[in-house]
């Protein structure tokens, strides 16, 4: 008699102990999102204007926006010029340019996602560019 009721005390506790252990693996994997889809570039980026004599670095994308790092064995002042004059020519409107220390940064709008673009230097020669867009949510283009 006490083997039987040891036997049932022991698969008490264990229903115990695996119930609630079964009951969250359950919800937690109801709770799992899958992953978000991430952006085509040439919907967040249809128009880049690479620098001169560009070499990709980095791309980096979220669900909402991309980046783009880029290295230029041209001079700072030839790429920023580049984008000025590119940046201001169709496809493209330049909004704003701004610059602070060795770093210019250009704003600028076309039809669908706007680009946003930095220049600074890499080390003592070349230059650093990043060109980076985000989701046009007012695009009528399905994504």
């Amino acid at each position: 008699m006490r083997k039987a009721a040891a036997t049932l005390y022991g698969s008490a506790m264990r229903i115990q102990f695996v119930l609630p252990v079964l009951l969250g693996a359950v919800v937690l994997a109801g709770c799992h999102k899958p992953k978000p889809k991430e952006l085509n570039i040439s919907h967040v980026l249809p128009n880049i204007p690479l620098p001169p004599d560009p070499e990709p670095l980095v791309r980096e994308t979220g669900t909402n926006a991309m980046q783009v790092v880029i290295a230029s064995r041209a001079s700072t002042d030839s790429v920023v010029a580049y984008y000025r004059r590119v940046l201001s020519t169709d496809p493209f409107r330049l909004i704003n340019e701004r610059s602070s220390a060795k770093t210019t940064a250009f704003y600028a709008e076309q039809n669908g996602p706007s680009i946003w673009i930095t220049v600074s230097p890499n080390g003592t020669q070349g230059s650093l560019v990043v060109i980076a867009g985000a989701n046009d949510s007012t695009s009528t283009t399905s994504h």
